[in-house]
């Protein structure tokens, strides 16, 4: 159950090391993004506090160690299924790139757009543009939903409701497993010289 989103969540915005020159359009960004969310999807309501528990917690360093791929990171995230702990939590550098320079708004905005994808369940895509995408480059236009981003969410929170209901019920559900069939079981290979070739087939259905 703590691994489900929850549509009316929590989240948590540390602000203490984030300079105050920045904390209003810094927070303006956040709210643009949430409030993108909430346009499509108005079963979420997020709560901001500045402290305690929550289900979403952002905080600010000046800037964070080097990715695998050797380019200053932009942002880390830490995913927990411990009812005490914020399903995702996720630290934003203030400077990114190489020479770093100040992220701007929209790289904010990302972020935020990026950690709540991460929050519902989605997973990150390569392709630029969407809210599951991100990167530590510097200078990104705002991302948005795409169409497969935003039926999968909703199919997300429908099945949210589903096993909500199933165990408020406490009602045991089998999931479902793949079937493959393979035609013949087994194969006996005529003699063959090294290195010639030996034909044979086999029909695999899912």
């Amino acid at each position: 159950m703590n691994a489900l989103p929850k549509p009316q969540l929590t989240i948590r915005w540390d602000t203490a090391e984030l300079p105050a020159n920045l904390r209003a359009s810094v927070s303006e960004a956040r709210d643009a993004a949430l409030n993108q969310w909430s346009q499509y999807f108005s079963q979420i309501k997020p709560n901001i506090v500045a402290t305690g528990k929550a289900d979403l917690a952002f905080k600010f360093v000046d800037t964070l160690p080097d990715t695998e791929e050797g380019f200053p990171g932009a942002a880390a995230h830490e995913f927990s299924t411990s009812p005490d702990e914020p399903r995702v939590e996720v630290t934003i550098a203030l400077y990114r790139g190489r020479p770093k320079q100040l992220s701007s708004p929209s790289d904010f905005h990302n972020e935020v757009m990026f950690a709540m994808a991460g929050y519902v369940g989605l997973e990150r895509t390569p392709f630029p543009g969407g809210v599951a995408f991100r990167t530590d480059q510097p200078g990104a236009s705002r991302t948005q939903f795409t169409a497969f981003e935003m039926q999968t969410t909703k199919r997300i929170f429908e099945l949210r409701e589903k096993l909500t209901e199933l165990i408020a019920k406490k009602e045991k559900v089998e999931a479902a497993r793949p079937r493959l069939q393979i035609e013949p079981l087994s194969l006996k290979l005529p003699d063959a010289n090294q290195a010639e070739p030996v034909k044979f087939t086999i029909q695999v259905t899912n």
